[in-house]
């Protein structure tokens, strides 16, 4: 059975990615709604999310060794976090 404290420590693991998916839709919707001068403030604001997310993974997988989520199916160590890094 799967308690609920199972589950919020699974969810943390997958943060960084919630918050880029949110950002960048953010980002997407307010770039279409503004006028022409957006893509200079959306383009910013998109490198700087980057940039934060990058620093927030590299937090995050300091002293973490190998964790499992969701009954294995997503594994978060330090290789993943390096590639999460290089994909940003």
């Amino acid at each position: 059975m799967v308690s609920g404290e199972m589950i919020l420590n699974s969810t943390r693991l997958l943060l960084p990615e919630v918050i880029l998916v949110c950002i960048a839709s953010a980002l997407l919707v307010a770039g279409v709604l503004a006028k022409n001068s957006s893509f200079h403030w959306v383009s910013k604001l998109s490198a700087l999310t980057c940039i934060a997310l990058a620093g927030l993974i590299a937090m995050l997988g300091i002293d973490q060794d190998r964790v499992l989520a969701f009954g294995g199916m997503v594994v978060r160590d330090g290789f993943s976090n390096f590639v999460a890094i290089m994909i940003l």
